[in-house]
């Protein structure tokens, strides 16, 4: 019976040392979850406005510009996943959704640690370097050469895939594209004045256009880890309660069973002398 009680309390003291790595994970989740909503928020007007003057200034620009077809090459796709674990199906929804859409040719850019140990060359995918993320120069620099690369028909297209933020409970995984561009109709009858043209303001405005796409996206993904953390932690610490309740429970009745057989031996050494 010792031995039993032993055992209980060390799966006791076990569960409640968890507990605070999983409640201090939920707590530092919670604070990195405003951080990351201002910023989606704030990005997700940017792009929106992006987006539209985009696609504005490509409604004037003729059927047969590059930037609305493909040229040939294979598909390429920016992958987002988390550096970390511990965020519940997050990361599993999102190789899920990009491994449907995968093609064995197909190129492959992963962002974040999951992504690079889930789709490398020693798996046999094919991989381009990692993005710089910490210099928007080097950001736009490397976007300029992907958008050369699909005009030039290296890339038959490019997409992110990337998980969108619903609400504190749902995220979904979400391919979004980014060239080929789908030509919209023109807005007016009467085409307004544009300097220099509508064509060189496209030009300039389309590298923007996708590094905005690139952020916001990002923004989201990391919202979305940030709150599948924090529900994850959330989980496993009423998990972790609901545990020690029925471990104390079945604690305090071993004890007591133990303390009732220490009293009927004495009582029964006692008769019997």
């Amino acid at each position: 019976m010792g031995a039993g009680l032993e055992r209980t309390k060390r799966r006791i003291a076990s569960i409640s040392s968890t507990k605070k790595i999983t409640k201090a994970m939920e707590m530092i989740a919670s604070v990195k979850l405003l951080k990351c909503k201002k910023e989606a928020e704030g990005l997700s007007y940017s792009y929106k406005a992006a987006k539209d003057i985009i696609d504005y200034l490509a409604s004037y620009l003729p059927e047969s510009h590059p930037v609305f077809a493909s040229h040939g090459g294979v598909p390429l796709h920016i992958i987002i996943a988390s550096d970390l674990g511990l965020c519940g199906a997050y990361n599993s929804s999102l190789f899920k959704e990009a491994d449907a859409l995968i093609k064995p040719d197909d190129l492959i850019l992963p962002i974040g640690g999951k992504a690079d140990n889930r789709y490398n060359e020693a798996k046999g995918y094919k991989v381009l370097p990692p993005l710089d993320l910490s210099s928007k120069r080097c950001l736009l620099s490397r976007l300029n050469e992907l958008k050369d690369g699909f005009l030039e028909g290296k890339y038959s297209s490019i997409d992110i895939v990337y998980t969108e933020y619903v609400n504190s409970l749902n995220f979904l995984p979400k391919v979004r594209p980014l060239l080929p561009l789908t030509k919209l109709p023109t807005p007016f009858e009467v085409k307004p004045l544009m300097n220099p043209s509508e064509s060189g303001l496209f030009e300039y405005g389309l590298p923007l256009y996708l590094e905005l796409a690139l952020s916001y996206s990002l923004a989201e993904s990391s919202l979305s880890e940030q709150n599948s953390r924090r529900n994850a932690m959330e989980t496993a610490n009423d998990n972790a309660d609901e545990l020690l309740d029925k471990l104390h429970i079945q604690y305090n009745k071993a004890r007591q069973t133990a303390i009732t057989q220490e009293i009927i031996e004495v009582v029964s050494g006692s008769v019997n002398q």
